[in-house]
């Protein structure tokens, strides 16, 4: 395993919690991976398990955040767009991309939309 880079806004206590929440196999999405560090972790400790990220690569003053922090921690059951949930299709592609993937590697369908923009989904187990 390569040494992971960048930084983590999660607690040990929180990972420790969401770490144990994780079934085996599974898939989940995660909106905000910031360097990817939390993800990584996640991908090490569930090789089984799919991790999709979502994150506009934009730090919290606006400023940009560099996304070869996410690409140099992806690990081989890591999948990775650039956006937010708040962008549409048109627009922002990858973030409807990274949803329909998610949704058919995993068990999940759209049930409902936020507005006619698509730029927020509701997504639950079939």
């Amino acid at each position: 395993m390569k040494p992971l880079v960048g930084e983590s806004l999660v607690t040990e206590a929180q990972y420790a919690k969401l770490t144990e929440s994780i079934p085996r196999s599974s898939a989940f999405l995660e909106i905000g991976t910031w360097h990817g560090r939390t993800a990584a972790r996640l991908a090490d400790d569930h090789p089984d398990c799919l991790i999709v990220s979502v994150d506009p690569f934009i730090g919290w003053t606006g400023s940009p955040c560099d996304p070869n922090f996410y690409l140099h921690n992806k690990r081989p059951n890591m999948r990775g767009f650039i956006g937010t949930v708040q962008q549409d299709e048109e627009e922002y592609p990858g973030v409807v991309q990274s949803v329909g993937e998610f949704c058919e590697q995993t068990k999940f369908r759209i049930v409902s939309r936020t507005d006619e923009r698509r730029s927020l989904v509701e997504v639950a187990r079939v």
